[in-house]
């Protein structure tokens, strides 16, 4: 699963560079089909390295096997309406259980028993939480 999400949040990386206006020299960018094009090749060499097997663990030890073959059948199968839907349904509820996170952290921001530190980075982890989750949907859309 950690393998699948990188290689998943990599190649949503382009949306969410063009999402934030992130281009080089004040051109216009790739057009949509270069970049749905270079994602493609992205995600046969990912595609590749996990059904080959060349991927490991950063400790350098190999992944199991049967790992490797679920998560290479996932980016084998072609997009499946029904599964977008319950990943977006999915991806709308974590924005709502951020929401209720970020209102009680309010609360225990003024009760005193959390030092500052603590709260800032919890408040940071959920705005980083939440950006990461719209730009997702967005790219969806």
């Amino acid at each position: 699963m950690a393998l699948f999400s990188l290689v998943f949040q990599g190649l949503t990386l382009s949306a969410v560079v063009r999402v934030l206006g992130l281009q080089g020299e004040g051109g216009e960018g790739p057009s949509r089909e270069e970049q749905q094009s270079l994602d493609a090749e992205l995600r046969e060499a990912a595609v590749d390295a996990v059904l080959s097997g060349a991927v490991s663990r950063r400790d350098g030890e190999p992944f199991d096997p049967e790992a490797l073959a679920r998560v290479g059948e996932r980016f084998t199968r072609p997009p499946d309406e029904e599964a977008d839907a319950r990943v977006r349904g999915a991806l709308e509820l974590r924005l709502a259980v951020i929401e209720v996170m970020r209102r009680r952290l309010e609360d225990l921001g003024r009760d005193g028993r959390f030092s500052t530190a603590a709260l800032r980075h919890a408040l940071a982890e959920l705005d980083a939480d939440q950006l990461s989750l719209e730009l997702r949907i967005r790219g969806e859309e």
